[in-house]
């Protein structure tokens, strides 16, 4: 029938349609993988710049007829042009009174009472409306480029270089109004000043000559695509490369760049890794230069859209950093200031129960004073830290994202061979190029992720609250270790080195290790034991040996050794194997509550009972001492000298015995002595014999 008919020729139809995309779809892909390694043109010949003249003049002569089209424009389309045109000419009139505003709203930074967030983020906004009027400007040029219903191909192809560089001159003049003096980043976050006045000539080259350069480069391409813009776009893009080359050397030098210039060291990256960054952004510019020279201007072009792209999302994650380095400064001073004027407030009290002449309150500047405005929580720093990398990364995994599938090439570089068993049947696989880079992928990652994810695993135990520090800690070095070890795998299986083949070198090694190395293995041993069974843990106070005389706080625990702080804040290193085998005395392994000993004793004649109440009483209003177990006192014996009495008390933590121990005494001798009871002291009766007598008797 016709319907069947229909239905069949539907079908081929919708088959020939999936046949026909995917196709599509893979063709997408192949270009994708290839278009970018492909040369767009020649490479670079001097013959070219031989036509450097007549382009410079066809490009003048282009670009000033465009601009004279813009007299076609409509009545509609010149009210539309002035609107913001306006909007601007407003901003550059009032630009001295939004300076003024802004330098304003840093006279409060560092006050604890009047500091605020919201005076960053309205210095912020009055930064984006000084920065504004020529971006605007530029912009609407351009897009009035677009408007005229006759407007050329080129025509349309300029406006959009026009907006490209308002949005270029927009995002640096953005960053030179934030680094300006008295601006944002000097008053709000804190740069120090002769990095950013360096860092601004830096900005003002880059506006003055890279940002007509890059328009010339855009506008040379759409107004000359056959030659893709010829010898014009060549230098053009080549200063524009070379300039961003400086700015890069002025921000992340690892030793004098402005990113790392605070009023306190940076401690959040290791020189190393400064340097790995420093000199791989570095590279990237020049390699795009090489690379547009070389003819492959398309993957100059992209490459450098994405490093544009880089820089100015690296500029927005470093201002949210700040921010949140700023918010979190602030309350903590403010936190800070509360805690020091309750004391204030305290201390106010007990002088007016006193009746003490100096009771005045008002001393709010020697309270600001008595706070260190550059403390922060370093726990939450960690943790800001922590998340602006995850948000830098995904950022630029997005940005890069595109250029993945071009990189699939490495796959077909062979550089040796593996072998894999497949079925019980040994396989020989290549190892490409893209493994071994890969495998430096996961080492630096590996080194990365050892180094921040214990902190912030530790930041989330920490705030959970619920998980003892000892435990913290152990799970924290296991993590460590644990990465360590799956990063090694991982680089092992991408280069081919299997555990087999390493098995040699492990039997060849054992002998040595069970002779020269089995205290090391043993120490190693025992310190797994005490991270997993935690008979010791981070923070406990423990004595070593029987007579007890190593004694201290344990503050680390490795692979080797485990290091105590004596009470002398002396650190002293003891062999795992010590602290497993000998006899060690922890005083907070189930708890901290610990029993302090008060010796008194009283003369001869005295009032036992009312001594032993006294001292009973001092023990129980004495607000360390634990209500249970209750003190109590004993009467020991009668000493040669005294009465002996004893108060067993108990105190919560270790480190509160000696306080308490102290107070106690203090209180002690204090109320003996209003009870008129005496302290005993030692006494011995003396003989005296003359030397006569002894004749005498003789």
């Amino acid at each position: 029938s016709n319907d069947q008919i229909l239905q069949r020729e539907l079908y081929d139809l919708a088959g020939k349609y999936l046949q026909l995309r995917e196709n599509i779809e893979n063709y997408d892909s192949y270009l994708t993988e290839h278009l970018l390694w492909i040369q767009s043109s020649h490479a670079l010949s001097f013959i070219i710049f031989s036509q450097l003249p007549s382009e410079i003049k066809q490009y003048v002569t282009h670009l000033s007829d465009e601009i004279r089209g813009l007299k076609k424009l409509s009545l509609r389309d010149l009210l539309f042009l002035l609107m913001p045109l306006s909007l601007a000419a407003l901003l550059i009139f009032f630009r001295s009174d939004l300076l003024v505003a802004l330098i304003n709203k840093g006279k409060t930074v560092g006050h604890v009472k009047y500091d605020s967030i919201l005076h960053t983020i309205n210095a912020l906004i009055y930064t984006t409306l000084l920065t504004l009027p020529w971006a605007i400007i530029i912009l609407t040029l351009s897009w009035t480029m677009k408007l005229p219903t006759s407007a050329s191909v080129i025509s349309v192809q300029l406006a959009n270089a026009g907006i490209y560089t308002a949005i270029s001159l927009f995002a640096v003049q953005f960053i030179k109004i934030l680094c300006i003096d008295k601006g944002v980043v000097e008053v709000h976050f804190k740069r120090e000043v002769k990095g950013l006045l360096k860092f601004v000539k830096e900005l003002n080259i880059f506006i003055y000559f890279a940002i007509p350069c890059y328009f010339i480069t855009l506008s040379s391409i759409s107004l000359f695509p056959a030659t893709l813009g010829g010898s014009l776009a060549i230098l053009s893009f080549t200063a524009v490369m070379f300039t961003l080359v400086r700015i890069i050397l002025s921000i992340l030098h690892p030793t004098n760049g402005f990113i790392y210039q605070l009023p306190t060291p940076d401690t959040s990256l290791s020189s190393q890794t400064k340097k790995i960054i420093f000199y791989f952004i570095m590279c990237i510019p020049i390699a795009i230069v090489i690379m547009f020279l070389a003819g492959y201007i398309y993957t100059a072009g992209v490459i450098s859209e994405r490093l544009y792209y880089s820089i100015f999302f690296a500029a927005v994650i470093w201002i949210i950093h700040s921010l949140s380095s700023r918010w979190l400064l602030i309350t903590s001073k403010r936190l800070a200031y509360e805690n020091l004027v309750k004391a204030k407030r305290a201390r106010f009290d007990r002088l007016k129960a006193t009746e003490s002449e100096n009771t005045d309150l008002n001393h709010d500047d020697p309270l600001e004073q008595a706070i260190d405005l550059k403390t922060l929580d370093g726990d939450t720093q960690k943790l800001i830290n922590a998340a602006t990398l995850v948000l830098a990364v995904t950022g630029l995994f997005g940005i890069w994202e595109q250029m993945l599938p071009a990189l699939s090439f490495l796959e077909h570089v062979d550089l040796w061979n593996k072998t894999l068993i497949v079925d019980g049947k040994e396989l020989l696989i290549a190892v490409t190029l893209g493994e071994v880079l890969a495998a430096l992928l996961v080492a630096f990652a590996g080194y990365i992720l050892s180094q921040n994810l214990p902190s912030l695993l530790n930041i989330l135990l920490l705030k959970g609250g619920k998980v003892s520090p000892g435990a913290r800690y152990a799970i924290v070095t296991l993590t460590s270790y644990s990465t360590v070890i799956i990063s090694i795998l991982i680089i092992m299986n991408l280069l081919g080195i299997s555990s087999s083949k390493l098995g040699w070198m492990f039997a060849a090694l054992s002998v040595g290790i069970g002779f020269g190395l089995q205290e090391i293995v043993a120490n190693f041993i025992c310190g797994l034991i005490l991270l997993f069974e935690r008979p010791i843990r981070v923070g406990d106070v423990i004595s070593i040996g029987s007579s007890g005389d190593s004694s201290g706080t344990v503050i680390r625990i490795r692979i080797r050794a485990t290091t105590i702080r004596d009470f002398d804040e002396k650190e002293l290193l003891i062999p795992n194997k010590e602290l497993i085998t000998g006899r060690v005395l922890n005083w907070t392994l189930s708890d901290e509550i610990t029993r302090i000993f008060i010796n008194v004793g009283i003369a001869y004649g005295s009032d036992v009972e009312l001594a032993m109440s006294i001292i009973e009483e001092v023990a129980t209003e004495n607000e360390r001492t634990l209500e249970d177990p209750a003190p109590f006192v004993n009467f020991e014996k009668f000493a040669d000298s005294s009465l002996s009495l004893t108060l067993r008390a108990y105190v919560p933590t270790q480190r509160d015995r000696l306080r308490t121990i102290t107070q106690l005494h203090k209180e002690i001798d204090k109320r003996f002595r209003i009870a008129n009871i005496n302290i005993a002291f030692p006494q011995h009766d003396v003989h005296v014999i003359s030397h006569e007598t002894v004749k005498s008797t003789s």
